[in-house]
Parts: structure tokens; C-alpha cells; sequence
């Protein structure tokens, strides 16, 4: 049997180094795309090797330099010598094309990488002490380092970076556009400047009991409601109790009777089934791994947006919650500086997809230490470490009826306050909300002091507003 030589192409390999070599700017033109991996010949990528630490040296770059180069790390004769670097700058006649020679190659190293995989995952198959999920978990990260081949069209020239922000001012000043993805929550959005852009990392904190959960699943569905996908990590509770909340928070169904089915009476089977019926298209994608470190998380988070085409500043990654991520076996490491690999990792994934994050955590319970106000701060933030840093935006929650209770038990505060205590590009600020915990839902605060504020801001900033929720049960 004839065994089958992998994907490549020597002429264009040696065409690119013929140009690198006879153009002073051709290595800078291909430099973030092409790495000597990529050279399918040996000796291909090691004068190619070589061209980059003269570039790196602020040497020139010719056949006379080059030569030197090899000769003083001994890998003269192993590349051909200076008759075989001759040879290849006589192959070409200038770098016109050198940017798409250097993208052929990119493509041939990645078929090639397809290949190794498969062979290996084969391999690791038919291994009978082989763990199938860690398996899947290697395959993703790896499909991950393929894909990452450097795009040089994402770098814009500052005219062109203008007319393209210009344009987009206009269609959101015209309606035609949303600023950002709106969250659901006219306050939020506001604090927000719109609500959560591409890249941004939110996070949300808050001490037990507080509803950061509750809220993390109300912003989804109203992200999901606008047609956005949703993926939802939890780390804490089954796919089945955050999907319970959803149908408690779209129904106004209490949770009490959703936990024990044989309480549920005729009218609240009426108002599940209309809210099953509303919100069935929604595309949110619930996982509920139990144990999750950051390169697993960050392969999960790039399969979905694969698979679901997530388009840029069109979907959103929850996180519930971050300081349950595990560490990733790193000798030597604290639980400061593993959380703080997770916001970094986080930060990235967002900047990646292209989407916001949201990254729900807890807070310390220096919270609870102090005699007054127990309203967060920055400080607060549990094993913080860069999580401060990272995040595009810092927002607590705080209810004061959880602290201070009324004294007659049939009086329940719904109040609850959403402290934004870092916005980059944003105003620091406190948003109000009810929450209804027997129906695990948030809403807007009807009586809130920011109430004219927030409609002269939506009729000048034109604000998305979704669909109306369902009235509260009579009951």
C-alpha cells in the first residue's frame, strides 16, 4: 500500500522565503500569520527560523545574512547551504503575493494538524484506560490551537476604524441598531451605558441567599427572549433546577409548588404550559459539568459558539459561579492566583467569541463582620486577585430585607439594590429592583428614584424594550 504524503506545498514554502529573503517588508507582511511549524520541510523551517531572529535582532534579511546566521548555529549544511538559499530567491521576482502564499500554508499546516489529531485520538480510542470526557476535553482544546491562526485583517487602519464606528453611532442613533445587548433591566442597561458589549467581562457578586443566581438565569432568558443564544455554566445546581427557576420566573408559579408537583392546581398547569409554550424557541444552551477547570470551560465555550454560529455581539456566556472553577494542577499556585487564571481565561473567551460574559462570585464574609452597612465592595470580592482588574464591569447585589427583616413575618421587602462599583467607560451607580423569590424572578423597581432618569434616557438612547412579562399570580 502506497502511504499518502500529507497536505503541502514545497513551491509555495520555498516562493515565501525566496520573497522574505529578496523584500525587505515581506517578513513583516507575514510574520503574525506564518510560524516555522507551519513549513512542511525541515529545512524550510529552519531558515525561516532563522529570518525571524534576524527580524527580532533589527538585522536585515537577505541571503548573505541568513548564510551567517546558520552557519553560526551550525545548521548550514542542514539547510541547503547558501547555493539552496540562492535557488530560492531566484524562484521569485517580487513579494506581490506573498500574504496569500502565507495563508496557503497556514491551511495546509492546519489539514495536517487535522490529521495528527485524528491518528492520535485513534490511537488514545482503542487504550482501554483512556477516560472518553478527558479525551473529548484534549480534542477541543486542540481544535481550539488550530483554529487560532493569527488573522491579519482584524488589524484596521485608523480611517477605516473611524468610518466603520461612525457608521455604527449612526444606525443606533437611527434605531436601526441596539448599542448593545440589553439585559432586560432598564437600570442595569443604564449603569451600563446599554447593556454588555463584545468582549466585556461582567462580574456579579454577592453573599448566599442575595438571588446573584436568580438574576444571572432572569438576564439569560430576556437575552434569549431578544433571539440572542445563551450559554449557561453552572457549577452549582443541576440543568433541572435552573430550568425549574425559568419556568417559576416566566409563569409566576411559586417554586414551593414546582418542587412538589401533587400542590400544583389547575391555574398553575395553565400558566406552565403557556410559558413552556413562550419560551420553547429559546436557544439557551444549560450545562451543568459538576467539576469544570479553566481549559475545559474554555473548550465547552468554543464549541458552542462553533456550533451555534454565534455571530459577533450576539450571544452571551454565564458563569455561575467563578471560585467553583477548578485549578488546573499547577505546582506551586494559590486559590488567588487560580481564580485569577479563570477571570483571565474569561476575559479572553469573551474577546475570542466576540460576546459579553457574565461571571457570577462570591463575596468574603467580611460582608457580614460589619455593623452597618453591609452593602459590597470592590474589596469584598472573594480571593479577588485580577478578577478587579479583568472586569469590564463590577455589579453587586444587596437587599436590605434579607439583613433587616420587617418585624411582622407577612410583610416581605422586595427591594434589592444592583451596585455597579466599576464600569469601564461607565458611571459608578446603584440601580433598583424587586425580587419576587418565590418566583426566583427580578424585576424592575416600579417606584425607583432613577425612574425619570431611566425613560429620558431610553427616549434619547433607544434602548431595546422587550416584550412584556407575565402579570404576577393573583395568589
Amino acid at each position: 500500500m502506497t502511504q499518502r504524503i500529507p497536505p503541502q506545498a514545497l513551491e509555495i514554502e520555498q516562493a515565501v522565503l525566496g520573497a522574505v529573503m529578496l523584500q525587505r517588508d515581506a517578513l513583516v507582511r507575514v510574520a503574525d500569520l506564518l510560524t516555522p511549524e507551519m513549513f512542511y520541510s525541515p529545512k524550510h523551517r529552519t531558515i525561516y527560523g532563522a529570518c525571524l531572529e534576524l527580524s527580532q535582532e533589527g538585522s536585515p534579511i537577505d541571503i548573505l545574512t541568513v548564510t551567517q546566521k546558520l552557519r553560526k548555529q551550525g545548521l548550514a549544511d542542514a539547510s541547503g547551504g547558501a547555493f539552496y538559499l540562492t535557488q530560492l530567491t531566484s524562484r521569485v521576482s517580487s513579494a506581490a503575493n506573498i500574504e496569500f502564499h502565507a495563508r496557503s500554508l497556514a491551511e495546509k499546516w492546519i489539514l495536517r494538524g487535522l490529521i495528527e489529531l485524528t491518528q492520535k485520538v485513534a490511537d488514545k480510542a482503542y487504550t482501554e484506560e483512556t477516560d472518553c470526557f478527558d479525551l473529548l476535553t484534549e480534542v477541543d482544546s486542540e481544535l481550539v490551537r488550530l483554529g487560532r491562526v493569527s488573522d491579519s485583517g482584524k488589524a484596521v487602519k485608523h480611517r477605516d476604524a473611524l468610518r466603520l464606528m461612525l457608521k455604527n453611532l449612526e444606525d443606533v442613533a437611527a434605531g436601526r441598531a441596539a448599542p448593545a445587548i440589553s439585559f432586560g433591566f432598564k437600570e442595569i442597561d443604564y449603569l451600563m451605558n446599554g447593556g454588555g458589549r463584545a468582549g466585556d467581562l461582567i462580574i456579579i457578586g454577592a453573599r448566599p441567599g442575595m438571588g446573584k443566581s436568580n438574576l444571572a438565569v432572569n438576564i439569560s432568558m430576556n437575552v434569549a427572549r431578544q433571539g440572542h443564544p445563551v450559554y449557561f455554566v453552572s457549577l452549582e445546581m443541576s440543568t433541572q433546577q435552573q430550568v425549574e427557576r425559568t419556568a417559576a420566573l416566566t409563569s409566576t408559579t411559586s417554586m414551593g409548588r414546582i418542587k412538589a408537583p401533587k400542590r400544583l392546581q389547575s391555574s398553575d398547569w395553565a400558566r406552565l404550559s403557556m410559558a413552556a409554550n413562550d419560551t420553547q424557541g429559546f436557544n439557551i444552551t444549560w450545562d451543568s459539568p459538576g467539576i469544570l477547570t479553566a481549559v475545559q470551560l474554555r473548550a465547552k465555550a468554543m464549541r458552542w459558539a462553533r456550533a451555534e454560529k454565534v455571530q459577533e455581539g450576539k450571544g452571551l456566556l454565564v458563569l455561575d459561579y467563578l471560585q467553583l472553577v477548578q485549578p488546573e494542577g499547577r505546582g506551586g499556585g494559590n486559590r488567588e492566583q487560580d481564580v485569577s487564571h479563570v477571570s483571565r481565561t474569561l476575559k479572553q473567551l469573551g474577546m475570542e467569541i466576540g460576546i459579553p460574559v457574565i461571571a457570577l462570585s462570591q463575596l468574603s464574609r467580611d460582608v457580614e463582620k460589619r455593623t452597618n452597612d453591609k452593602r459590597p465592595v470592590l474589596s469584598d470580592l472573594r480571593e479577588s486577585g485580577a478578577i478587579e482588574q479583568d472586569a469590564d464591569y463590577v455589579g453587586f447585589i444587596y437587599r436590605d430585607g434579607y439583613y433587616n427583616p420587617k418585624t411582622d413575618q407577612d410583610v416581605y421587602d422586595p427591594k434589592a439594590e444592583y451596585i455597579q462599583a466599576k464600569g469601564r467607560g461607565a458611571d459608578i451607580g446603584t440601580g433598583y429592583l424587586h425580587f419576587h423569590g418565590e418566583f426566583s424572578r427580578f424585576i424592575d423597581d416600579p417606584q425607583s428614584p432613577n425612574k425619570e432618569l431611566i425613560r429620558s434616557a431610553q427616549q434619547a438612547e433607544h434602548l431595546i424594550e422587550l416584550p412584556p412579562a407575565p402579570k404576577p399570580s393573583p395568589f
